[in-house]
Protein backbone atom coordinates (compact mmCIF):
# COMPACT_ATOMS: atom_id res chain seq x y z
CA UNK A 1 0.00 0.00 0.00
CA UNK A 2 2.80 2.44 0.85
CA UNK A 3 4.33 1.92 -2.60
CA UNK A 4 1.01 2.72 -4.25
CA UNK A 5 0.55 5.83 -2.09
CA UNK A 6 4.04 7.08 -2.96
CA UNK A 7 3.54 6.45 -6.67
CA UNK A 8 0.16 8.15 -6.73
CA UNK A 9 1.36 11.09 -4.64
CA UNK A 10 4.17 11.59 -7.15
CA UNK A 11 1.60 11.37 -9.91
CA UNK A 12 -0.47 14.03 -8.16
CA UNK A 13 2.45 16.42 -8.23
CA UNK A 14 3.15 15.76 -11.92
CA UNK A 15 -0.48 16.10 -12.95
CA UNK A 16 -1.24 19.29 -11.01
CA UNK A 17 -2.00 21.97 -13.55
CA UNK A 18 -2.38 19.59 -16.50
CA UNK A 19 -5.21 19.77 -18.97
CA UNK A 20 -8.13 17.34 -19.27
CA UNK A 21 -6.56 15.07 -21.97
CA UNK A 22 -3.52 14.75 -19.75
CA UNK A 23 -5.84 13.84 -16.87
CA UNK A 24 -7.14 10.87 -18.85
CA UNK A 25 -3.65 9.74 -19.81
CA UNK A 26 -2.43 10.04 -16.21
CA UNK A 27 -5.52 8.17 -14.95
CA UNK A 28 -4.87 5.32 -17.37
CA UNK A 29 -1.20 5.19 -16.37
CA UNK A 30 -2.05 5.12 -12.65
CA UNK A 31 -4.70 2.44 -13.17
CA UNK A 32 -2.06 0.19 -14.72
CA UNK A 33 -0.26 0.01 -11.34
CA UNK A 34 -0.87 -3.29 -9.57
CA UNK A 35 -3.44 -2.83 -6.80
CA UNK A 36 -4.96 0.37 -8.19
CA UNK A 37 -8.58 -0.04 -9.28
CA UNK A 38 -9.88 3.39 -10.27
CA UNK A 39 -8.35 6.87 -10.59
CA UNK A 40 -10.11 10.19 -11.10
CA UNK A 41 -7.99 13.30 -11.66
CA UNK A 42 -9.59 16.73 -11.82
CA UNK A 43 -7.00 19.31 -12.85
CA UNK A 44 -9.57 22.11 -12.51
CA UNK A 45 -9.94 21.51 -8.76
CA UNK A 46 -6.58 19.83 -8.15
CA UNK A 47 -8.34 16.83 -6.60
CA UNK A 48 -7.14 13.29 -7.20
CA UNK A 49 -9.19 10.29 -6.06
CA UNK A 50 -8.22 6.66 -6.37
CA UNK A 51 -9.37 3.29 -5.18
CA UNK A 52 -6.87 0.58 -4.34
CA UNK A 53 -7.13 -3.00 -3.14
CA UNK A 54 -6.63 -1.57 0.39
CA UNK A 55 -9.11 1.33 0.31
CA UNK A 56 -9.61 4.85 -1.01
CA UNK A 57 -7.30 7.85 -1.20
CA UNK A 58 -8.30 11.43 -1.93
CA UNK A 59 -5.61 14.10 -2.38
CA UNK A 60 -6.44 17.78 -2.61
CA UNK A 61 -9.91 17.58 -1.17
CA UNK A 62 -12.58 15.16 -0.14
CA UNK A 63 -14.87 14.78 2.82
CA UNK A 64 -13.83 14.29 6.42
CA UNK A 65 -15.36 10.94 7.46
CA UNK A 66 -18.39 11.36 9.71
CA UNK A 67 -17.03 8.69 12.04
CA UNK A 68 -13.65 10.39 12.61
CA UNK A 69 -12.88 9.90 16.30
CA UNK A 70 -12.28 13.61 16.97
CA UNK A 71 -14.64 16.38 15.87
CA UNK A 72 -12.71 19.02 13.95
CA UNK A 73 -13.36 22.74 14.48
CA UNK A 74 -15.01 24.35 11.47
CA UNK A 75 -13.18 26.50 8.93
CA UNK A 76 -10.71 24.01 7.45
CA UNK A 77 -9.68 23.12 3.91
CA UNK A 78 -9.33 19.39 3.32
CA UNK A 79 -5.86 18.53 2.02
CA UNK A 80 -6.11 14.72 1.90
CA UNK A 81 -8.25 11.82 3.09
CA UNK A 82 -6.93 8.26 3.10
CA UNK A 83 -9.19 5.40 4.17
CA UNK A 84 -7.94 1.82 4.09
CA UNK A 85 -8.69 -1.42 5.88
CA UNK A 86 -5.79 -0.51 8.20
CA UNK A 87 -7.13 2.89 9.26
CA UNK A 88 -7.89 6.49 8.34
CA UNK A 89 -5.73 9.56 7.85
CA UNK A 90 -7.21 13.03 7.40
CA UNK A 91 -5.19 16.16 6.68
CA UNK A 92 -6.79 19.61 6.92
CA UNK A 93 -5.43 23.17 6.88
CA UNK A 94 -6.59 26.18 8.89
CA UNK A 95 -5.63 29.83 8.85
CA UNK A 96 -2.23 30.02 10.55
CA UNK A 97 -3.54 32.66 12.98
CA UNK A 98 -5.74 29.97 14.58
CA UNK A 99 -2.79 27.89 15.81
CA UNK A 100 -3.11 28.76 19.52
CA UNK A 101 -6.89 28.31 19.38
CA UNK A 102 -6.39 24.84 17.88
CA UNK A 103 -3.88 23.87 20.58
CA UNK A 104 -6.44 24.81 23.24
CA UNK A 105 -9.21 22.97 21.41
CA UNK A 106 -7.29 19.70 21.06
CA UNK A 107 -5.89 19.95 24.59
CA UNK A 108 -9.41 20.36 25.99
CA UNK A 109 -10.83 17.62 23.77
CA UNK A 110 -8.13 15.04 24.59
CA UNK A 111 -8.32 15.81 28.32
CA UNK A 112 -12.09 15.22 28.28
CA UNK A 113 -11.84 12.12 26.05
CA UNK A 114 -9.34 9.99 27.98
CA UNK A 115 -6.49 10.27 30.48
CA UNK A 116 -4.41 8.06 28.14
CA UNK A 117 -3.64 10.86 25.68
CA UNK A 118 -0.01 12.04 25.70
CA UNK A 119 0.89 15.55 24.51
CA UNK A 120 4.19 16.79 23.16
CA UNK A 121 5.25 20.04 21.53
CA UNK A 122 8.18 21.52 19.65
CA UNK A 123 8.98 25.15 18.87
CA UNK A 124 11.97 26.26 16.80
CA UNK A 125 13.20 29.13 14.68
CA UNK A 126 15.07 28.45 11.48
CA UNK A 127 15.97 30.65 8.54
CA UNK A 128 13.78 33.51 9.73
CA UNK A 129 10.73 31.30 10.14
CA UNK A 130 9.16 30.02 13.32
CA UNK A 131 7.90 26.48 13.39
CA UNK A 132 5.52 24.99 15.97
CA UNK A 133 4.29 21.44 16.29
CA UNK A 134 1.99 19.87 18.85
CA UNK A 135 0.90 16.26 18.91
CA UNK A 136 -1.45 14.15 20.97
CA UNK A 137 -1.20 10.38 20.82
CA UNK A 138 -2.47 7.19 22.31
CA UNK A 139 -2.06 3.56 21.27
CA UNK A 140 -4.16 3.51 18.10
CA UNK A 141 -4.68 7.16 17.14
CA UNK A 142 -3.03 10.51 16.97
CA UNK A 143 -3.52 14.20 16.26
CA UNK A 144 -0.72 16.38 14.91
CA UNK A 145 -0.93 20.17 14.59
CA UNK A 146 1.92 22.02 12.91
CA UNK A 147 2.80 25.19 11.08
CA UNK A 148 2.91 24.17 7.43
CA UNK A 149 3.01 25.36 3.85
CA UNK A 150 0.08 24.84 1.52
CA UNK A 151 0.28 25.20 -2.25
CA UNK A 152 -0.56 28.90 -1.77
CA UNK A 153 2.79 29.57 -0.04
CA UNK A 154 5.00 31.51 -2.43
CA UNK A 155 7.87 32.45 -0.13
CA UNK A 156 8.79 29.04 1.30
CA UNK A 157 7.48 29.97 4.74
CA UNK A 158 4.64 28.38 6.71
CA UNK A 159 1.28 29.91 5.80
CA UNK A 160 -1.19 27.58 7.54
CA UNK A 161 -1.87 25.49 10.61
CA UNK A 162 -2.21 21.90 9.43
CA UNK A 163 -3.89 19.12 11.38
CA UNK A 164 -3.35 15.46 10.60
CA UNK A 165 -5.60 12.96 12.34
CA UNK A 166 -4.69 9.27 12.15
CA UNK A 167 -6.53 6.22 13.45
CA UNK A 168 -5.73 2.56 13.06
Amino acid sequence: MRRVVVLLAALAVVVAGCSSPSDTMAENLAESIDGVKDVDINSDTGEIKFETDDGSINIGGGEVPSDLFVPLPSGYDVQAVIQTDDGTSVSVAYDQGRYDELVSYFEDWTNSDSPDWEHGSLNMDQGGSSFRSDNWSMSDRGINLADCMTAASTDGKPNAACVIVISE
